[in-house]
């Protein structure tokens, strides 16, 4: 067997148990190559997620394929019996194996790009939940009701966040967010002071109104939603518990009063950008921030807090 009718039988996938075709990849490192190759990329197809279009492509490929009197399967049969084929039935069997190679290379094209231009939506997804789930960790860390609370939900979910934010490439815009989160997640950890407590969560919501007025202005409605549902739930049981807490504190120096004037008057400017951002909201995007915040209606300045 030469090279030529090994990779003929490689390629159309014909491969019957030939101890002629076995001798013949032990001695030739270059089809050996291809056999590899092949097998490599049909695995690969395989292992893909196929696309809601694949199942009426093939319906189509093998309603083409049935359409011929003869199947290549006849055709190269005749050919290994040793039956004399024609110029034209030779052309015929040649065409198919093209037709049959070219619609395997065709389908693992697209199943590639199929998968590259998903794989950074399901990137985008993933770094969402992600950063979700740190906000939910966020908030059960400022509702723990004792030291040893906190410590257990604290150990329970700060290893694994860690490893997936090392081993998961966030955007710039979800890295800041899920740092800032991490880093307030062990400031909750070890403190109970409501002034530094309530800055951390000042910064988060910071960060979360910047992505909320750029999602705004593109028009992510989706985006805007998830957005306003964390700010909904940092704002309502972090930021303004512990600010309220705060301003109950009594023998408070000079300098952490100040602290608290800033951090309120720091409060009063995130409510005056979240009414901003919903007076300048398409109508879709107002409406699911004003439902992730619990309102019915636009509110008026320094009025936003649930």
């Amino acid at each position: 067997m030469n090279c030529q009718q090994a990779q003929d039988l490689l390629l159309t996938g014909d491969v019957p148990q030939s101890t002629a075709l076995a001798a013949h990849l032990d001695g030739c490192a270059a089809c050996r190559r291809t056999a590899a190759g092949l097998a490599m990329m049909d695995g690969a197809a395989r292992a893909w997620p196929l696309p809601p279009q694949a199942g009426l492509a093939k319906a189509r490929f093998v309603a083409q394929y049935q359409l011929a009197p003869d199947a290549p399967a006849v055709l190269s049969a005749r050919a290994k019996s040793g039956a004399k084929i024609n110029i034209y039935d030779r052309w015929r069997l040649h065409r198919w194996r093209n037709l049959a190679l070219a619609a395997s290379l065709l389908i693992c094209m697209g199943l590639a790009l199929w998968a590259l231009t998903t794989g950074d939506e399901h990137q985008a997804v993933a770094s969402e939940a992600l950063v979700d789930r740190m906000v939910d960790w966020n908030v059960q860390l400022a509702q723990a009701q004792t030291p040893q609370q906190r410590e257990q939900i604290f150990a329970g979910h700060a290893t694994a966040f860690a490893q997936e934010l090392a081993q998961k490439p966030l955007a710039a815009d979800e890295q800041a967010l899920a740092q800032k989160l991490a880093s307030a997640g062990s400031v909750l950890k070890t403190n109970d002071d409501p002034l530094t407590e309530a800055e951390s969560f000042t910064d988060i919501a910071d960060l979360l109104l910047q992505r909320m007025n750029g999602a705004t202005l593109r028009g992510d409605t989706k985006l805007v939603r998830r957005l306003s549902r964390n700010y909904a739930l940092i704002s309502a049981h972090g930021l303004n518990s512990r600010l309220a807490g705060a301003q109950k504190l009594h023998g408070l120096s000079l300098e952490r009063q100040r602290h608290l004037k800033d951090l309120l008057g720091r409060n009063v400017q995130l409510q005056e950008r979240l009414t901003d951002i919903l007076e300048k909201s398409p109508a879709a995007s107002q409406r699911e921030i004003l439902r992730e915040l619990g309102l019915t209606k636009m509110p008026h300045k320094h009025a936003v807090s649930r």
